[in-house]
């Protein structure tokens, strides 16, 4: 079966996580601590008498008229003019650290409504270096320069702040997640990689589902590693909690082009793609109705080719060939109807259950369910030669009578590792969750 291995030939943005900087704002952050107008900071002249006692800390008068104006450019969104008055107060000498700490924490909010992010880092860096910045800001802080260094590709200072982030306790999942897509960014797969698995053994273990992106980042460390074992690992994952179209049509394809799985188990492969909808050509169509003939199964053959011929995939083409298959297919379907019950009694001593096996199958997909389901049971319990195969395929007969509890243990039985298991283990997966249609 001739198909590109899809390792080799996955292109980075076909699986391309989102990108949360976008979505993390650095005044979205600054918002949280409620700044206002002259960010409820007061200058007390010396002649005023305030109601209450003056902080014990506060601007000094000379800052009045240069705060009022600031105050008033604010008010009217004139971020650049109330940056330069910033500024002019920058500029009074012999500032206390209480003023030049109040100056630089108005800075940040001003600049950032200015969308001046390199100002607005600068502030960020000085004001949290004053330690003069309550604790409960401090985080904040940290969460905005995190988020501006990560949007000016500087990822190094992204994760050299986060790391402080954490070390203060802090736990937003969104620093996480901007955690791990800058290592990933700075080429630091083996560190991304290591890192991801762990989160996302946690979240298995604690019940959760992983993040999608962050499976696909895990999905394309394990590309630009050439790390086959971990794309399949990675590839599984993503279909097994979001079964979407293309994860299955990718992780199937990549199945199906392995050397290392048997052409014994490609009948079962293709029942699967069929019970999921993913048949999509007339070659697929006709190599299927190859392997289903080759495991003697004339019936299924006949139901398949009909879907084909249903959904308008087939007809079109070489249609002469087509309908020879269809032809051959029809024939032999009514001929293995017949002999069906005769089967039944010629295997009723058989000292080996393979015969059991394929007669009862036959008899399930012929509509003769629960005569089928006892033989197939029948020659489970007799020695078989391959008796992978035998389990995979009445787990497939279980699907189709509904009884979808035994389909999953006979699933789990299979222990093969020319294909068997992985594929049985496909079955599980859609088994426990279907592709949506």
């Amino acid at each position: 079966m001739q198909a590109p291995y899809f390792f080799e030939r996955l292109h980075m943005h076909s699986f391309r996580p989102a990108r949360l900087a976008r979505s993390i704002r650095t005044g979205l952050f600054l918002a949280a601590i409620g700044f206002v107008p002259v960010f409820g900071l007061t200058a007390h002249a010396a002649d005023e008498k305030p109601a209450t006692a003056a902080p014990a800390e506060a601007m000094r008068a000379e800052f009045s008229p240069l705060l009022k104006a600031f105050d008033e450019l604010t008010k009217a969104k004139d971020f650049k003019a109330a940056l330069a008055k910033l500024a002019e107060m920058d500029a009074i000498p012999n500032k206390t650290p209480y003023e030049e700490f109040t100056i630089e924490r108005m800075r940040v909010s001003t600049a950032s409504s200015a969308g001046d992010n390199v100002q607005t880092a600068i502030s960020l860096e000085k004001t949290l270096a004053s330690g003069r910045l309550p604790a409960n800001e401090q985080l904040i802080f940290l969460q905005a320069l995190a988020s501006i260094k990560f949007q000016s590709n500087d990822f190094a200072k992204t994760i050299e702040w986060i790391d402080r982030y954490n070390k203060a306790g802090g736990n937003d999942p969104k620093m996480r997640y901007l955690h791990i897509q800058s290592l990933y960014n700075s080429k630091d797969y083996t560190k991304t990689l290591s890192e991801l698995r762990n989160d996302i053994k946690a979240d298995i273990a604690a019940g959760k589902v992983p993040n999608e992106d962050n499976l696909k980042i895990f999905l394309n460390c394990t590309v630009n590693l050439n790390d086959k074992l971990g794309y399949i690992e990675a590839m599984q994952q993503l279909t097994t909690y979001y079964p979407k179209k293309e994860y299955w049509e990718e992780l199937l394809t990549r199945y199906a082009a392995s050397t290392a799985n048997a052409e014994r188990f490609l009948a079962s492969y293709y029942r699967l793609k069929i019970k999921m909808g993913l048949m999509t050509s007339a070659e697929e169509y006709m190599e299927m109705g190859d392997f289903l003939m080759r495991a003697a199964q004339p019936g299924e053959t006949k139901r398949a080719l009909d879907q084909g011929y249903a959904a308008g995939i087939l007809g079109k083409g070489d249609t002469k060939k087509q309908n020879a298959l269809r032809d051959k297919v029809n024939k032999a379907a009514q001929d293995d109807l017949k002999t069906l019950d005769q089967a039944e009694t010629s295997l009723a001593k058989a000292k080996e259950g393979t015969g059991l096996i394929n007669v009862g199958y036959a008899m399930v997909i012929a509509g003769k369910t629960e005569k089928g389901i006892a033989l197939m049971e029948q020659g489970l319990k007799l020695p078989i030669k391959k008796l992978d195969e035998a389990r995979l395929l009445t787990g497939i007969a279980y699907i189709e009578v509904g009884r979808k509890d035994d389909a999953l243990k006979m699933f789990a039985l299979v222990q093969s590792n020319d294909g068997g298991t992985e594929l049985a283990k496909y079955w599980i997966m859609h088994t426990n969750k279907p592709l949506p249609k």
